[in-house]
């Protein structure tokens, strides 16, 4: 047997799809999406090396807002649930569960759903940091922050084995309707947002990453989300780059194939989202939205940081492109959706319901229409 085979064979064993809780139910009902405006949560923890997400950071300020948001999104970092391999504490997520639990309980014609974000890169453990080799340098901004070697074997099967082990437990959980899939992110939740300045390119380079190894790994998280069954899966989309030349270069044919392969292999469970929404939108991005439309997937947007957004005409255009969500950013030094007033945010939540009348409005969801509209009740 050649050496070339014999690779081969290990990295087919490494990386086959999990069997523990990852076919599908063929028989079990998707869960209904989040319509309507979604608190996108407290984010300032992934600039830091093995920051802390608090997972309930928006509830206090959504009780200023009540039957206005139709989610929130509960982040929270891949070493807060895995501290040690293979061991799972879930006090974290549990805590957050029961605290959302508590507002519905107050709020029971209006309920929030949840968008769960679990975050590697950056805020990955410890342990995983090292798996494949040592924790490679890169730059949030100007910050310096390590992530481990994402695109290697053995931490992409460590990931998959968690999120295995993750979708046992909340894959059935009715307030886990959509869960982001961040597989093969590094300085935020972006799966395709590389740090792009030089010394960062040549500390991954010198470390064994190539554009191959990250098209696998991205092409192949379909694997990863296996055991979500019941839950959508939002495929967060932003353009994509090669770095082999040892300079960014732009590569919206791999971007386009990515999102139809995802589109493919999840089928309805696929939410197409973007983080930088705003109108006007970038030139540069525009492709990206209008590849978006022609899968026919379900969309949701999380706008642009609110420096400088336009927040009405934004929020607008997000409703009208046919996004069935949006989130918005909150407790900012530029001002986050807590300084619009609840007047605003709760004609704006109205944009996202199926039975609003939109000029220029988009595609309707693919789902049934006669589903839950954001802030009913999860179905179980």
């Amino acid at each position: 047997m050649t050496n070339r085979l014999i690779v081969l064979l290990v990295a087919g064993l490494l990386m086959a799809p999990p069997m523990l809780g990852a076919s599908p139910d063929k028989e079990a009902l998707l869960k209904e999406p989040i319509r309507g405006l979604i608190a996108m949560g407290n984010i300032a923890f992934h600039r830091e090396d093995h920051g802390e997400a608090n997972p309930k950071a928006d509830l206090e300020l959504l009780s200023r807002f009540p039957c206005v948001f139709s989610g929130i999104v509960v982040n929270v970092a891949w070493s807060q649930l895995e501290p040690k391999p293979g061991v799972l504490d879930t006090r974290v997520l549990d805590e957050a569960l029961s605290a959302i639990r508590a507002y519905n309980t107050k709020h029971p014609d209006h309920h929030l759903g949840i968008r769960l974000r679990v975050w590697p890169g950056v805020t990955a453990p410890v342990w995983a940091k090292h798996l494949g080799g040592e924790p490679v340098t890169v730059f949030h901004k100007d910050r310096p922050v390590t992530c481990g070697r994402f695109w290697s074997l053995p931490y992409r099967k460590a990931w998959r084995d968690f999120l295995t082990r993750l979708s046992v437990k909340y894959d059935k959980e009715p307030l886990i309707r959509e869960i982001s899939n961040t597989s093969g992110s590094t300085i935020t939740d972006e799966v395709t947002l590389l740090s792009g300045k030089p010394e960062a390119v040549t500390n991954m380079l010198k470390a064994g990453f190539s554009d191959q190894a990250f098209q696998d790994t991205l092409l192949q998280s379909v694997d990863d989300y296996a055991g979500w069954g019941t839950t959508l899966v939002e495929c967060i989309c932003n353009p994509y780059r090669r770095i082999d030349s040892g300079r960014t270069k732009q590569d919206p044919d791999f971007l386009i194939r990515l999102m139809k392969h995802w589109a493919k292999e999840f089928g309805d469970r696929t939410i197409f989202g973007n983080h930088a929404f705003q109108a006007p939108p970038a030139d540069h991005i525009k492709y990206l939205y209008r590849e978006m439309q022609r899968s026919r997937a379900a969309i949701t947007f999380q706008t642009h940081s609110p420096n400088g957004l336009r927040w009405d005409e934004s929020i607008r255009a997000a409703s009208q492109f046919g996004a069935q969500s949006l989130e918005l950013w909150s407790g900012t030094r530029f001002g986050g959706y807590e300084a619009q007033g609840v007047e605003k945010l709760a004609a704006w939540a109205k944009l996202f319901q199926p039975d609003a009348e939109l000029e220029g409005a988009g595609r309707p969801a693919t789902r049934s229409e006669s589903g839950s509209k954001g802030g009913d009740k999860p179905k179980k």
